[in-house]
């Protein structure tokens, strides 16, 4: 069988080998020389911008993650628009913290797992996405809108699984995991033996579903509908904890407050918690006061993990951007 596999796969190379030096052959015909050298130099550095390979449960390689997860993105999107919030869905600005009397009309969510900085830099180009607004109507006074993302960049989340290490045997935990992305990049970037992404919204169930059915991931990668809070199995079981911005953006402070305090007695101790943000921001916003973090956690020294975006800009001008906060908890 496995050298079934293996010969399949030679196949497969060299079919690939031949479709590229056609479609090659027929852009110069039609385009010329300077059309190929342009698509020599955007293959050249796709390649370079692939992760390490790693081991899949399936013994293949993680090298085409990249591109499963590029289809994974496309497919999504055809299901949503620019925002990814679901139909049924509603997400009001925080009237506390940070927040506190901004005008909600100023922000504009776009989800970072579809839509890069290159891809919103063509939603701009094409107007279908603006990165300012005018203070007074009709005149050049304007400043900029402020971008929010519920989810993550596919660097980013590469640069979090390589940040974790080894995850053999061991089970990832998404909470609100909403379009996914976490899972899918665990699966195809980690060793994770397990990765579950607990979400309310049913409709973002059903699309998570739709991929892991898909695109074959059922295997490691489990969607459970529902509040955490009435699963404190998964997160007493759970090595890795993911949060991103999870709770102030779809819940009232009485809410958040309950499922903090939820976390604090069934989060185990050895555990790893990944959130965005740091913990010091998310119960301050929350107004919790009875959780004292330097008896539950601790926070690593690679934390915080700089967003790829910041590391790309050359002018460090990229405000408000905030990378993963990682912590070990103590009890």
């Amino acid at each position: 069988m496995a050298s079934a596999g293996r010969g399949q796969a030679s196949a497969a190379v060299e079919q690939a080998k031949q479709a590229i030096s056609d479609a090659l052959g027929s852009l110069a015909d039609a385009h010329g020389p300077q059309a190929v050298a342009d698509v020599a130099n955007w293959l050249q550095q796709t390649l370079q911008d692939l992760p390490q390979s790693t081991p899949r449960d399936d013994g293949q390689s993680d090298l085409a993650a990249p591109f499963e997860l590029h289809e994974i993105k496309l497919f999504l999107r055809a299901k949503l628009d620019v925002t990814a919030l679901a139909p049924d869905e509603s997400m009001s600005l925080p009237q506390h913290g940070q927040y506190r009397d901004m005008d909600p009309t100023t922000f504009v969510h776009v989800d970072e797992f579809l839509f890069d900085e290159d891809d919103v830099d063509a939603l701009v180009d094409e107007g279908k996405l603006s990165r300012n607004f005018c203070l007074d109507c009709g005149s050049h006074n304007s400043a900029p809108l402020n971008f929010i993302s519920h989810s993550c960049s596919v660097a980013d989340l590469q640069q979090l699984y390589q940040t974790l290490g080894d995850l053999t045997g061991k089970t990832v935990l998404d909470i609100g995991s909403r379009l996914g992305p976490v899972l899918y990049t665990g699966y195809y970037c980690s060793a994770a033996a397990r990765l579950v992404g607990v979400e309310l919204n049913g409709h973002m169930c059903q699309l998570q579903q739709q991929i892991v059915d898909k695109f074959a991931m059922s295997k490691r990668v489990q969607i459970v509908e529902g509040d955490v809070i009435n699963h404190a199995d998964l997160v007493q079981g759970a090595n890795v904890v993911v949060l991103n911005n999870v709770f102030e953006f779809f819940c009232d402070l009485e809410a958040q407050q309950r499922l903090w305090a939820f976390l604090r007695t069934c989060v185990k101790a050895g555990a790893t918690m990944a959130t965005i943000p740091s913990l010091e921001v998310s119960l301050a916003e929350a107004q919790v006061t009875d959780i004292d973090l330097a008896t539950w956690v601790a926070e690593l020294e690679c934390s915080p993990l700089t967003p790829q975006a910041m590391a790309d800009d050359d002018d460090g001008d990229e405000e408000g951007i905030e990378g993963f906060h990682l912590y070990r908890v103590l009890s």
